[in-house]
Formats: C-alpha cells, structure tokens, sequence
C-alpha cells in the first residue's frame, strides 16, 4: 500500500520576484521571469520533492509561503534590530510573489495549480532575502 504523502518544505535562497504580466508580441504571448525567481522555486521544488521520494500531489493542498526581505544597508542598527521579524508592506506585493511560487510549482509538487484551496503567506523583514515554502495535503473540512 501507498505511504500517505507528507508535507514538503523548503528554502529558495535570494531575491524574491512577483508574477510578471504576460507581453504579447507579433510572435506570440509570453510571461517574462525577471531575476529568474520562478525558475529558482522549480528548481527548489524538484530538489525537494526528489529528496522526500514523493509523487505528485494529486488532492487539494494548502500552500504556505514565508517571504524575508533583507533591510535597506542605509538602515541604522538600532533600526535594523527593531525591524527584524516584523511585517514588511514593500514591493513587490505578495499576492504577486505567491502567484509566482504557485506556477513554479506546477508539474513539480502538483499537477495544477488549480489544487492550492488554501493559502497562507507573510512578507517580513529579516537579514537577507529568501523564501520558505511548504507544500501540504489539505486537511479536510
């Protein structure tokens, strides 16, 4: 019998970037990647998923998603130690970023992205950039 799938968590190191809009050119319509952010989840994801031994996810799952921006170096210490952990309201918007990990995610963790019923996800300061992701099994309702 099946092992029941588990939750799969990671790290994807660097900037994070929101879902760009789609460019239509006389060749066709295209979405651009800018700092190659979901290339890096799909990367990550792969990584992740091959090293849990998992199948895709075939259910309903719920996505968490936890954003560290690094602080601005003008920032003084004593402000950079009173920010850390706290809420971050910068750009890009998170609801973009989170739409740009779940396609990164398609084919890799999930067949569609259509299969993410539930969302969390914060934006917060921190001493670099990276973004925390885990991938579970809804819980049913």
């Amino acid at each position: 019998m099946n092992e029941p799938l588990r939750a799969i968590s990671f790290v994807v190191p660097g900037e994070p970037a929101g879902k760009a809009r789609p460019r239509v050119t006389r060749h066709g319509t295209y979405t651009p990647d800018p700092k190659g952010f979901v290339a890096r989840v799909t990367a990550a994801g792969t990584e992740a998923r091959n090293k849990a031994g998992q199948e895709l996810f075939t259910g309903p799952v719920s996505l968490e998603v936890s954003i560290c921006r690094a602080m601005p170096k003008s920032w003084s210490r004593k402000k950079c130690v009173a920010m850390l952990g706290k809420l971050s309201p910068t750009i890009p918007d998170t609801i973009n970023i989170v739409a740009a990990v779940a396609d990164g995610l398609n084919k890799v963790l999930y067949e569609d992205d259509r299969q993410v019923v539930e969302i969390k996800a914060d934006k917060m300061w921190g001493s670099g950039h990276s973004t925390c992701i885990t991938v579970r099994p809804a819980p049913r309702r």
